[in-house]
């Protein structure tokens, strides 16, 4: 029913269940549901089990030109960005709903050793705390007078 399946007809794509876990051998994933976030109802993450991974996708997005790896806190970077985008065109493409907190708590939670973000850094260090301050700047910029 996807177009993956055109594709690779050998293996046809699977949907996965909030906290349904996969192996690829030398790994296994855990799918994470994170409806409308970092975007659309259909978001989610994987968290490498293995290496304490977790593939976050635009979360802490930080634009510019950075290193692949970083231990240095980013959360300013990722505040910049999201400010930046919040005053053009693409405002608003990160919505923050109520479950946006709740949800980076659960992030939090797996205490993930990377946060591997789509654009920007891999950050490696205390992933619960990264989250947890995240949530903030979300709260912050996306909707300021909620506590």
């Amino acid at each position: 029913m996807v177009s993956v399946d055109d594709f690779a007809p050998k293996n046809p794509a699977k949907g996965l269940i909030d906290g349904e876990e996969f192996s690829t051998g030398a790994h296994t994933f855990r799918f994470i549901q994170t409806p409308h976030v970092p975007h659309g109802w259909d978001a989610g993450q994987l968290f490498d089990t293995t290496t304490g991974v977790l593939f976050s996708s635009d979360l802490l997005h930080q634009n510019g030109d950075r290193p692949p790896l970083t231990s240095e806190d980013v959360l300013g970077l990722a505040r910049e960005t999201l400010v930046e985008y919040q005053a053009g065109p693409l405002a608003n493409y990160f919505p923050y709903t109520a479950m946006t907190e709740p949800i980076l708590n659960k992030l939090a939670a797996l205490q993930p050793r990377y946060v591997a973000t789509m654009h920007g850094s891999v950050v490696e260090g205390d992933g619960a705390k990264i989250l947890e301050g995240y949530a903030g700047i979300l709260r912050e910029v996306l909707a300021p007078g909620v506590k």
